[in-house]
Formats: C-alpha cells, structure tokens, sequence
C-alpha cells in the first residue's frame, strides 16, 4: 500500500478543482442546454399540471435558466378558485453557475480520487460517471425550479384565502439548498469509484489466472 502523501493528495485535489471548474465555466452553458430536454421531462414527471418552456437567458449580467409553466389543465387554488387552462405563471430562474455546481463537485472528486488499476478503472469510472451526473442533474435543478412553481402557487392560493398542503418538492429543495446540493454529488462520485475499482479488481484477478 503506497504511504499516505497530503502534500500530494491536496495537490490533486486542487488540480481536480481547477480542471472541473474550468469545465463549468466555459462549458457550463452548453452542458445545461445538453440536458434541458432531460430536466423537461422530469418537471413534467413530478409537476404534470404544467407545460416548462425551458431557456437559458441573460439576466442582470448572469446566464440562468429560465422555466415559464403553463397550466395544461385547469389547476385548483382553492375549493372556490381555479386557474384555467392555458394561464401563465411567474416565470422561475436558476444561475447557471448553480445549476452546473453539483456536477463539478461531481466530476472534481472522480478527477482526483487515484486510479489503481489503469485503463479498465478509468473506462469504469468514466461510464459510471456520466450515469452519475444523469442523477445528479435529475435530483437536483429540475426539482429545484418544479419546486420554485409550486411555491409561486401556494403563495397564491394563500393570498386569496386557501390553505394549501405545503408539496414535498418544496421541502426537497430546502433540503438541497441548505447543503444537499454538494452531498448529493460527493455521495454519488464516492459509489462511482467503490463501483469502479470493484469491478476492475475482479477483472484484474481474473485475468491473472
């Protein structure tokens, strides 16, 4: 077993964090329009009463990205009050820079976590990576903006005199917001590289009989 080197160790870790930061800024756009049919469909998944028209936009210098619902059925407010179809709610927004956080949190610690047994391990990681930063983008800022919508309702059904459940959703992502969002990623790399360095040892030992 190679003796523990912090000097080294912290040395990848920040090299990791530069590498995975660079990719957010410069790419973190076109990664997040990469996945906007992705976080369309689970907006619709979790919260069908509404159509998301999804762009990226400028607003006040920063990119985000912007949900506009649309009622595709009338929607109840209240026993007496109901939105009809076709009405336009306020329109949500997310940085960019925070809707692409996860994934660099994601991709710093697959970056920086050693290899052991070459070429096959770093094939595994990768390929579990990807379907690692599908669930991360999934669990995070699709649910993060469904979420957004359904407070905008449940403020306004309040304001006219209704006493709406609060949704799931909205405790989820005050779960996210107050640090879910980088222990989601960190859970998620650390079973991609146990996964990763399985498999490849059980192929290494394999082929060495």
């Amino acid at each position: 077993m190679r003796p523990f080197k912090p000097i080294e160790v912290f040395a990848r870790i920040m090299i990791a964090w530069l590498a995975a930061s660079l990719i957010g800024i410069y790419f973190g756009q076109a990664i997040l329009s990469l996945f906007e049919p992705f976080i369309k469909s689970i907006i619709l998944l979790v919260q069908a009463d509404f159509s998301p028209t999804l762009d990226i936009v400028n607003q006040n210098g920063s990119s985000v990205m912007r949900l506009l619902p649309l009622t595709i059925r009338p929607y109840q407010l209240t026993p007496d009050m109901r939105l009809r179809e076709g009405f336009t709610l306020d329109a949500v927004t997310t940085a960019v820079d925070h809707a692409i956080l996860p994934l660099v949190i994601l991709a710093m610690i697959l970056i920086a976590w050693p290899f052991r047994h070459g070429i096959r391990e770093i094939s595994l990681r990768i390929a579990f990576g990807v379907l690692g930063a599908i669930i991360v983008m999934g669990v995070t800022t699709p649910l993060f903006l469904a979420a957004r919508v359904q407070m905008n309702t449940m403020i306004f059904a309040l304001q006219v005199g209704g006493n709406p459940k609060k949704p799931f959703l909205i405790d989820w992502m005050i779960f996210t917001e107050s640090g879910g969002r980088w222990l989601i990623p960190i859970a998620i790399a650390i079973l991609c590289i146990g996964l990763s360095k399985s498999l490849a040892s059980v192929s290494t030992v394999q082929n060495g009989r």
